[in-house]
């Protein structure tokens, strides 16, 4: 899947709230909400409880894999399926299977976690199609 940016959407104009951090972890809740619901189109579910090792992980910088199981709630086999499926989507990063996780932000997410900076609304998702100048995307 492929990201195509509308080259006539308007930047924000307010510099100020390009990021906004004070309401982050509610975006990655948002975001994760979506992907729980199937709302994404071309994107695999995750599992509620994956929004809560997102935000402990933004808050505190790493988090060990142990400690999924106390964020989540889940048993400790969900648990690290939960963080599996987060590593396999790149929002979350490790050195090895053993090492404490990581947050990440991968391209697809950045118009979902920062808004002001890449709006989301200037973003189509296309599949090996050409865009108006011809290109293939």
């Amino acid at each position: 899947m492929y990201i195509l940016y509308e080259p006539f959407a308007k930047p924000s104009q307010d510099h100020s709230g390009l990021f906004d951090l004070d309401n982050l972890s509610q975006r990655i809740h948002g975001y994760i909400d979506l992907r729980a619901q199937g709302i994404l189109t071309g994107e695999k579910e995750l599992k509620e409880e994956s929004k809560y090792i997102l935000t402990e992980v933004m808050l505190r910088g790493e988090v060990s894999r142990g400690d999924a199981k106390r964020v989540t709630g889940l048993s400790e086999r969900s648990a690290r399926r939960v963080l599996s499926a987060l590593e396999d989507e790149e929002l979350v990063t490790s050195e090895s299977h053993r090492s404490p996780v990581r947050f990440s932000i991968p391209p697809k997410v950045v118009g979902y976690y920062f808004p002001g900076l890449y709006p989301v609304k200037s973003q189509l998702v296309c599949k090996n199609v050409r865009s108006s100048c011809g290109q293939l995307v």
